[in-house]
């Protein structure tokens, strides 16, 4: 009897103890579901976090890039200005000395007794159209740079640009115009002074 009541214990203990087991596991699985859930969801929103700090350095990142290229780009327009305006002074200035020698060649036949009548006329319209030429290239310089509004400062620098470039050819011509005249009166004084002779 003592084998009988040794089993029977044994298989209550053992039966007790499964009961018991399975309890604690049970109860081990649906305290340790949320447990997952919950670091699931904590490695999720870190996850998301993690994201959201990325996107911003990248968006702030590319704002500082942008700002830099803009600065750039009003810089190099800033230099084409002035680069643009050098230029079109420097042929400005020649035509300036050209006019000296133009009127030093008008006193010169003047001097002489020939007419320069013509002559005079063209150099007073060559002097108006390169008035005109340093007040377009000086338009130039007036251009505001920035920028905010580097595409509208382009377009205004490419058209006061090409504006001072047609004026200062015009101004040009006006004055080659000039060099036939003169080469006209300058022989009728030479042919007028030798027949003289």
């Amino acid at each position: 009897m003592n084998i009988a009541k040794i089993a029977g214990v044994a298989l209550f203990s053992l039966t007790f103890a499964g009961q018991v087991h399975a309890q604690e596991v049970t109860v081990q699985a649906t305290s340790s579901m949320p447990a997952r859930v919950e670091v699931r969801k904590e490695i999720q929103n870190d996850f998301r976090d993690a994201v959201k700090e990325k996107r911003e350095s990248i968006k702030t990142e590319i704002e500082t890039r942008k700002e830099n290229l803009k600065a750039k780009a009003s810089e190099r327009l800033s230099k084409a200005a002035s680069r643009a305006t050098e230029h079109l002074l420097a042929a400005i200035d020649r035509l300036s000395q050209i006019r000296t020698k133009i009127e030093s060649r008008i006193a010169k036949i003047d001097a002489g007794g020939g007419s320069t009548i013509e002559a005079q006329a063209k150099v007073a319209e060559a002097d108006t159209l390169l008035t005109a030429a340093k007040a377009n290239v000086d338009a130039i310089s007036t251009i505001t740079i920035s920028d905010s509004t580097a595409r509208a400062s382009l377009d205004a620098l490419k058209t006061a640009t090409k504006k001072a470039e047609l004026s200062v050819k015009e101004a040009r011509d006006a004055f080659l115009k000039v060099v036939p005249a003169l080469r006209v009166q300058a022989t009728a004084t030479t042919s007028a002074s030798v027949n003289n002779q």
